[in-house]
């Protein structure tokens, strides 16, 4: 601090005035109050009072003497202190002198203090002293500070609030008032200012406002909490929560109302939410339904409502009385309170279950629940809500499905014939049946993964998108269609669709039927009915035929025996006579594909037939064909016409011969192998051959009589002739064969029990002549006449019929003895057997020989006798006789007389 002080050396007489001015400093130094320090114009320190040793830590002995600005001057104003005091000794002039400012001093231990300062320049004979008067004003400038910052803190407090404030007279007026809370009323700060706070306030809660602050006033309250409702600007009412403090001056005297006004708009419009939202959930609680319970956290019933009590078939009072375990089922109590204990621990804030309840009656109803926790505003739960919705029906209605289900598998997945369900729009397989699978050789990913297209050959896809353009519930459709199988062979299915939903979506369900073995039976059928028809008319051919072959055979022998070998006329005749023998040979192979022949079967060993066959199959196959025999001496015997089956053993190996015009090989073999081609003891007989082999077509049409693929060669009689044959003998024939893969043909006998005959190595001829009656019937004139003079030459008596009435008339009229019967088989009106059978009847002893040029099974009564003898047409005048005494010298062996 400046102080100036006398320059010159103190003498004898300042020293008294020095010492008396001590003496009475002295005591005013003790007790100041303030810190008073005297400085000579040195800046020496004179004096230092108690209070300066308490302000600035120095005791008087540390600083009487030493320059003051060493003491308590901060560095920073030294030079301007050292300044100012040589500027007042120079010019007497110092702008700080005898009046009061702050300044910053400097404690002992360098810490700062505010002072408040007064220095007092004195002149005395000893030079100018100085004395400042000093005051810590630290603490109060502090108080001031804090008092300044928690004014402006009230101050940010008030405007920035974020709840309306208010300051208000103690007349009720707004002194001021924050953004918030003019906002709140829908008004400036400005235009609130000076109002009387009743202005804004609803007429209905003013004196609630007033009673308040009068309560404040007397003291009877330090503050207060009201709701009341303000008036917006805008007409509306705004509630707000008030809290009024009053403010009393250090006196004690009320200056001013603060009061904090908290809008409670929202809550209140919450709070009356939250009681329509109660009152709406009690409405939709007991009005819902489905039913609802509230139960707290021991399963009790808090409320149930009426849809429940429904379903539980009980009272709200008997049900408030029970717990949840009481009404649901004993076996699904368990997973009731799992799913409970699982919601209430917190690891799921809801959760569903299927359950069934018991009603008293002991019926049970089943229920949809879902239960959640409700919980209260610290987050704890306080009891649970469940919704259940009675499923009952639904229940039943899966039983029924379960039901519908189970039959739909038998029906559809366990069902023997395939079935499908396809898209109805993209026509995808939605399903198939495992028979669908096994038929069409497609897993069930491969079928998903199709369409109905997929399994039709490309001819069929317009008939087949032309059928679904009709679809729908009702469509149905029914009809025949040719599909592919994996493998890339067609079938013929038939197919009935129906339209139906599934999964959702417009669907077809399609049940199919393999038509192969039909439609190859009934290839069969028809082949069998064309063979019949075709037979019908070759036997009849061949009927006639062989009556016009008899008569020429007949008569052409007749007159050969009338000339004599060498005349030219005789060449001419066995030209005649071998032609007959051609025409025969086809008559004959007519008969044998039409089954009319006559066949003499015989119990035979087939392996020795085919080794009798070797040498005619070698000079007939040619010499670059290989001829291979495997002959199974196992397959046991079989019962055939030893002549019809070396003509099915030749036939066959010529069509081989003729599908290798190149050479190969030929494979005759024997077995019993069928490989489940038939049932039954059956022998095999294998024609196999490495020639060009036949396509499906030429295969449909290979046993069908004429047809031929050698253009301009052959009669088409061969093959047809081994079908007609091997049928007629009682067996089967199959056909494999591929184009360029050979053909192998497999003929199935039936296997014989009997035992072998045995065969005479030398028969005796029969004799030729005999002097017999013999009865011929017969309705072809030409033939009759042919058959009654050979007999008659020969010397027989001979009667003769017309037909079946003239007969039987002369067997009941003429009494000669008749020994022999020779008739026809067909005769107009009456078959021969009938014929015979009447006769025998009336002449048991005769003999019965019966002729024909073919047999027809459709015509009553035309099946032989067993063991009938026959001769069949045509014949010659030497076969007839022979043939006619064997029957006469025969023993006797029925009632036929045969």
């Amino acid at each position: 601090m400046p102080f100036m002080a006398d320059l010159n050396p103190p003498t004898p007489g300042t020293r008294r005035a020095w010492q008396m001015l001590g003496a009475h400093a002295q005591s005013i130094l003790e007790w100041a109050l303030d810190a008073v320090v005297t400085i000579d114009h040195h800046g020496k320190v004179l004096a230092w009072n108690p209070q300066a040793e308490k302000i600035f830590g120095w005791t008087r002995e540390e600083v009487v003497g030493r320059p003051l600005h060493e003491l308590i001057i901060p560095p920073s104003d030294r030079q301007a202190h050292l300044a100012g005091l040589r500027r007042f000794l120079l010019t007497g002039e110092g702008p700080i002198l005898s009046r009061r400012f702050e300044t910053s001093g400097r404690r002992k231990d360098g810490g700062a203090v505010l002072v408040e300062l007064t220095i007092i320049p004195e002149s005395t004979s000893r030079g100018w002293i100085f004395t400042a008067f000093l005051r810590d004003v630290s603490e109060l400038r502090r108080v001031d500070a804090a008092l300044r910052e928690s004014e402006q803190s009230f101050r940010d407090a008030f405007v920035h609030a974020g709840t309306g404030m208010v300051l208000t007279s103690v007349e009720g007026r707004f002194v001021q008032v924050n953004r918030v809370f003019a906002e709140m009323l829908g008004y400036s700060e400005e235009e609130l200012v000076g109002r009387a706070f009743n202005d804004v306030t609803h007429p209905e809660d003013r004196k609630v406002g007033l009673d308040a602050l009068r309560r404040l006033l007397a003291g009877e309250a330090k503050s207060e909490q009201i709701e009341k409702r303000y008036v917006h600007r805008d007409g509306r009412a705004i509630w707000v929560l008030i809290s009024p403090t009053l403010i009393r001056d250090a006196a004690g005297i009320p200056v001013h109302f603060i009061t904090q006004v908290q809008d409670l708009t929202r809550r209140r419009n919450a709070e009356e939410a939250l009681r329509a939202s109660e009152e709406r959930f009690r409405t939709a609680f007991h009005a819902a339904s489905i039913g609802m319970t509230l139960a707290d956290l021991g399963g009790r019933f808090i409320q149930v409502n009426r849809a429940f009590c429904r379903m539980a078939g009980r009272g709200e009072a008997e049900l408030l009385k029970m717990k949840i375990s009481e009404v649901t089922h004993p076996e699904d109590r368990e997973e009731s309170g799992l799913l409970l204990k699982r919601v209430l621990d917190g690891s799921r804030e809801s959760g569903d279950i299927v359950k069934r309840y018991l009603r008293p009656d002991g019926s049970v109803v089943w229920g949809e629940v879902r239960v959640a926790i409700v919980r209260n505003a610290s987050g704890e739960p306080i009891h649970t809500i469940a919704q259940i919705l009675d499923i009952t029906r639904r229940k039943q209605a899966e039983e029924a499905l379960h039901a519908s289900e189970k039959t739909y598998r038998l029906l559809f997945e366990d069902s023997p014939n395939p079935m499908w369900v396809y898209d109805a729009a993209t026509l995808q397989f939605l399903a198939v049946n495992e028979a669908a699978v096994a038929l069409y050789g497609y897993t069930r990913a491969e079928f998903r993964a199709m369409t109905i297209k997929d399994i039709r050959p490309v001819t069929e896809l317009p008939r087949l998108l032309a059928s679904q353009k009709m679809t729908g519930p009702h469509y149905q459709h029914h009809g025949e269609w040719i599909h592919r199988r994996k493998n890339g062979t067609e079938l013929s299915v038939e197919v009935s669709t129906h339209g139906i939903r599934f999964e959702g979506r417009d669907a077809v369900l399609a049940l199919l039927q393999d038509l192969t073995e039909k439609k190859r039976q009934e290839g069969h059928l028809t082949q069998a009915a064309k063979m019949e028809a075709v037979g019908r008319l070759a036997g009849g051919v061949a009927h006639d035929l062989n009556n016009l072959l008899t008569i020429i055979q007949g008569y052409g022998q007749l007159l050969s025996k009338k000339l004599a070998r060498g005349e030219a006329a005789a060449g001419e005749l066995d030209e005649i006579r071998y032609a007959a023998q051609r025409g025969n040979s086809l008559t004959q192979q007519l008969l044998a594909f039409s089954r009319r022949q006559v066949l003499r079967p015989k119990v035979l060993d087939l392996n020795v037939q085919v080794a009798n066959m070797d040498q005619l199959l070698r000079r007939v196959i040619g010499e670059n064909i290989e001829l291979v025999a495997a002959l199974d001496p196992r397959i046991g015997r079989v019962k055939a016409d030893p002549g019809q089956l070396d003509q099915v053993i030749l036939n066959l190996a010529l069509n081989a011969r003729d599908a290798m015009p190149s050479g190969g090989r030929l494979t005759v073999s024997t077995g019993t192998d069928v490989g489940g081609v038939a049932a039954g003891s059956w022998v095999t007989l294998e024609v196999s051959d490495t020639g060009s082999g036949m396509d499906a077509s030429t295969l449909s049409h290979i046993f069908e009589p004429f047809f031929t693929t050698k253009e301009g060669r052959g009669t088409g009689l061969g093959l047809a002739t081994v079908y007609g044959i091997v049928q007629q003998s009682g067996g089967l024939v199959r056909v494999v064969s591929k184009p360029g893969q050979g053909s192998t043909f497999r003929v199935f006998l039936p296997r014989a029990t009997e035992e072998m005959a045995s065969v005479d190595s030398a028969p005796l001829a029969a004799a030729r002549r005999g002097t017999e009656t013999i009865l011929v019937v017969e309705d072809e004139p030409r033939v009759r006449a042919l058959a009654v003079r050979v007999l008659r030459e020969i010397g027989y008596t001979v009667l003769e019929a017309e037909d079946p009435a003239h007969a039987i008339r002369l067997a009941e009229t003429d009494k000669r003895e008749i020994h022999l019967l020779f008739t026809d088989v067909l005769l107009p009106g009456l078959s021969g057997p009938e014929i015979a059978r009447r006769f025998t009847t009336a002449r048991p002893r005769s003999r019965v020989l019966f002729t024909s040029g073919h047999f027809d099974s459709a015509v009553p009564g035309s099946r032989l006798p067993e063991g009938a003898s026959f001769l069949p047409k045509p014949f010659t005048d030497d076969v007839l006789a022979r043939r006619v005494r064997e029957v006469l010298d025969a023993p006797a062996l029925g009632g036929d007389g045969s």
